[in-house]
């Protein structure tokens, strides 16, 4: 499960650095918002930004490109469970 997990994180840092016209497409069926939930945050291991209330302390300041845009797609949400603020149209 975790191997799988890891691939995702992988997959998601390729998309959001050299697929851009694949990144654009599907942020552009994204719908909803971010509930800063912390699901995502721990995917494969848990984020070192995430505090103790499962916040994101540096959502506001810096976050890397793969975070700003999860859940890219489906597999995304599939991953958290569909527990997240976004959807796909």
């Amino acid at each position: 499960m975790r191997w799988s997990r890891l691939k995702g994180v992988f997959r998601r840092i390729i998309i959001s650095n050299f697929s851009k016209s694949y990144l654009e497409e599907q942020l552009s069926r994204r719908r909803g918002e971010c509930r800063q939930c912390g699901k995502c945050c721990e995917l494969s291991f848990k984020c070192l930004c995430l505090t103790s209330s499962r916040k994101c302390a540096t959502y506001f300041l810096w976050r890397p490109q793969h975070c700003k845009t999860f859940p890219i797609d489906q597999r995304d949400l599939d991953e958290v469970n569909g527990n997240c603020g976004y959807y796909f149209v």
